[in-house]
């Protein structure tokens, strides 16, 4: 779980990233983005939106590597609009989404 853009900065050990924002605020983390020069992939379900992705290519070294960043919101279920459910923790989180996924 991360407080805003600033976090993803020092994430740079893994190929993909799939984070959750602390505050729920997407749109405030997209605005950031934008602002730093950044044009993310934005989706949107019900009015809102739900998911941005970005790469990031880091140096290290000598070594250019390309990260790939995807910053969720806590929705649980994506097709509604109001029903807010806010964690602090992104154990928290990935329990609930685990609990509320239906099996056919």
């Amino acid at each position: 779980m991360i407080d805003g853009i600033d976090d993803v900065m020092s994430l740079k050990d893994q190929e993909e990233y799939r984070l959750v924002l602390k505050d729920n605020d997407l749109d405030k983390a997209i605005y950031e983005m934008k602002r730093a020069g950044y044009e993310p992939q934005v989706r949107h379900t019900a009015g809102r939106a739900v998911e941005t992705k970005f790469d990031l290519t880091h140096k290290i070294g000598k070594i250019q590597k390309t990260i790939t960043y995807s910053i969720v919101t806590q929705h649980l279920d994506h097709d509604r609009i109001n029903d807010d459910i806010l964690v602090e923790t992104e154990e928290t989180n990935q329990q609930s989404q685990h609990d509320n996924v239906q099996v056919s």
